[in-house]
């Protein structure tokens, strides 16, 4: 009987024990363990998901698999884009084009030289010619040539063989502000004798006038009074009611001339017969070489408008000067008038 009861209490005792140590085991009971932190670098996938009871791998991709869900979800993380570069200044648009690549002066409203006629002869414009040739160019099929030859005797007291256009093609109007681009060279063999040495703004390559009998506002040309002949811009101011003495002048210095080299020019302009309106802002061959400037571009006088020449244009000098121009445009961009 001792011997039951000793028995069957060492079986309770045995039996608690058992109990207790296993109740730490149930899963759910007691502290939750800390899972490690999975690394992500790609996508995430889970499939099911109540009550996890098989692995985790974190490599780059995280899976638990339960048994209480069938279905699954898969989110794809990509890294954001590279912002694009900011857009490129507009091109803009051409307004007019007098590249000669028609094969004539059609672009322009008329040449003036002895040789093309048209009201012009050496008695007004010198023994000049001005032509259009297949070489040399440097854009398209086609520039112009303008050759003033020595007039023997004497008819005009100046010499031109130029092209101009109209008041409309060039935009001259008070308050509009244009783009013009073309490209200009001087041959050697052209230009053997150098330059009229007389002035220091003479021998014009590229004007724009004001209307009628007047002078122009701006202009570009060759100052030969020293040794070594230069490239000058210059702008004039007039008085009120005056178009032919100027007040005063922007005269700018571009450099020295260089033969058989095609200078490109872009100049800005806006029109005004008010300084404090007017802008002007010259590029030669991609460099700015006046900077924007606030000036009177147009004569404050009746009519007022300016139209756009190029060629050349000089006092009476007893040598050949020749002059090629070619790519001319008129555009409402920097871009556009850069070509």
């Amino acid at each position: 009987m001792k011997l039951a009861t000793v028995a069957a209490a060492f079986a309770l005792v045995f039996a608690a024990g058992f109990v207790a140590t296993g109740a730490a085991k149930v899963p759910g009971s007691g502290k939750k363990r800390h899972q490690p932190t999975p690394t992500t670098t790609g996508a995430t996938t889970t499939t099911g998901a109540t009550t996890p009871t098989g692995t985790t791998t974190t490599a780059g991709t995280t899976t638990a698999t339960g048994t209480t869900s069938t279905g699954s979800t898969t989110t794809t993380t990509t890294p954001a884009p590279t912002p694009p570069p900011p857009p490129p200044p507009p091109a803009g648009s051409v307004l007019f084009r007098g590249d000669y690549d028609t094969g004539d002066f059609s672009q322009w409203t008329e040449p003036q030289s002895a040789c093309t006629g048209g009201g012009y002869s050496t008695t007004n414009v010198g023994n000049t010619c001005a032509s259009v040739v297949s070489s040399p160019v440097e854009q398209g099929s086609d520039a112009g040539k303008f050759a003033l030859n020595v007039d023997n005797p004497v008819q005009s007291s100046t010499e031109r063989a130029e092209v101009y256009t109209s008041v409309a093609n060039t935009g001259g109007y008070e308050g509009q502000e244009w783009y013009y681009g073309w490209w200009t060279m001087f041959p050697a063999v052209g230009n053997p004798s150098g330059f009229w040495p007389n002035f220091a703004n003479f021998n014009v390559f590229t004007q724009f006038h004001n209307p009628g009998s007047c002078a122009e506002s701006i202009q570009l040309g060759i100052n030969a009074t020293g040794l070594s002949p230069y490239l000058y811009f210059q702008d004039d101011t007039y008085p009120a009611g005056n178009c032919n003495s100027s007040s005063s002048m922007i005269y700018r210095n571009l450099g020295s001339l260089l033969y058989d080299h095609w200078y490109h020019y872009v100049l800005r302009v806006k029109w005004s017969r008010d300084p404090s309106v007017g802008l002007v802002e010259l590029w030669q061959d991609g460099t700015e070489v006046v900077p924007p400037t606030n000036t009177q571009t147009m004569a404050n006088v009746p009519g007022y408008s300016v139209y756009w020449k190029q060629g050349f244009y000089r006092a009476v000098f007893g040598a050949l000067n020749t002059v090629y121009q070619d790519g001319a445009v008129r555009a409402d961009t920097l871009a556009a008038a850069q070509g």
